[in-house]
């Protein structure tokens, strides 16, 4: 007659795993490889319905940096560019420029499976309606009125509806001098 161990004596305290808490986040980075761009819009997606908007854009940015074509990524990256423009007091014009960007190249159709019939954002008229996707335009479309006040005229091209939207990024740098201004020591200056 053998006895069995019981499941306590085969595994001791310290060969026991450890237990802790997983997020979806790393659910999915588990279940699918890191370069999908698939599953990172879906996480960026996740992070903004979650109200991490810092997430999702960096999520969105990173799925468009694997499929700069791929229509869903770009739509998760302005909407999360949207949220972030419209909740800040202060706006910082890279983050509302690279909204507008965004947004305008949705609407442009310039990304997608649909790119192509356009060139500098002109096309034939009426002609690239036959094959847009109403849910990504229409809704591009809302959103650079928000941003803008307005959404690009037919006749108007991509630079110069971004000439006129687009917010200067200045900034200033300098070197403070310590001295007088004339450039005279203090021995000489009295």
């Amino acid at each position: 007659m053998s006895v069995q161990p019981s499941r306590a004596d085969v595994f001791d305290k310290s060969e026991r795993p450890a237990r802790s808490t997983v997020s979806n986040y790393e659910v999915f980075n588990k279940v699918r490889s890191k370069r999908d761009s698939k599953i990172n819009y879906m996480q960026s997606e996740l992070s903004l319905r979650a109200q991490d908007v810092n997430r999702a854009i960096k999520m969105g940015r990173r799925a468009v940096e694997l499929d700069p074509d791929d229509i869903d990524a770009r739509l998760a990256l302005g909407e999360a560019l949207y949220q972030k423009v419209k909740s800040t007091k202060t706006k910082t014009p890279e983050t509302f420029n690279e909204c507008v960007k965004t947004w305008l190249l949705i609407q442009r159709n310039v990304v997608g499976e649909e790119k192509g019939l356009t060139y500098k954002g002109l096309g034939i008229p009426f002609i690239n309606k036959f094959y847009e996707d109403e849910d990504h335009s229409m809704l591009a479309r809302e959103r650079l009125t928000a941003l803008c006040g307005r959404s690009p005229k037919m006749w108007e091209t991509n630079k110069k509806f971004l000439d006129k939207v687009l917010q200067p990024e200045t900034s200033v740098s300098g070197v403070i001098v310590k001295g007088n201004p004339t450039g005279a020591t203090n021995n000489e200056t009295k």
